[in-house]
């Protein structure tokens, strides 16, 4: 079983088209939202959902749990649980997430490397191709731009 966690509505499109285009069966969707006006996106969720691609939908909240040192202590380990229990409840064998520079889909990424399929996608070619900007990079910002190209992307 397949498990997306989708934070803004163009993810959940992408997500769509990703299931339809490798043709994946038993998804379930974890519908979120990062920031304090996030939540208008459910509305917006509730439009674009294409209902034969998903086994389940579930709503998490906001996924914004490093604002504060207090949310990072309180909210970050509930929302770690409900991963955790979404993962174990439905056998779930891959991970798909939609943006590879939120720190919650950091955080689920350190946990379940090596143990499940982890893949990202994002809502335009940005994280598939290395782009330098044009102030000076240093050799660490290149070695991970690198690293993060050759070892976490698996082209679609």
């Amino acid at each position: 079983m397949n498990l997306f966690i989708v934070h803004t509505p163009f993810q959940l499109l992408v997500a769509q088209g990703i299931c339809e285009h490798i043709k994946l069966e038993k998804n379930i969707l974890v519908l979120a939202y990062s920031g304090l006006s996030g939540e208008k996106f459910y509305g917006a969720f509730e439009k674009l959902i294409i209902p034969p691609c998903w086994n389940r939908i579930i709503k998490c909240g906001n996924i914004n749990v490093f604002s504060t040192v207090r949310s990072m202590f309180e909210k970050l380990p509930r929302l770690i649980e409900t991963i955790d229990e979404i993962i174990r409840e439905n056998n779930i064998l891959s991970v798909y997430m939609g943006d590879i520079n939120h720190p919650f889909y950091a955080c689920i990424t350190v946990r379940y490397f090596g143990k499940l399929n982890v893949f990202y996608f994002e809502e335009g070619l940005s994280h598939y191709a290395i782009q330098y900007p044009e102030y000076k990079l240093s050799f660490l910002s290149a070695l991970k731009h690198s690293f993060l190209e050759l070892f976490l992307f698996k082209r679609l």
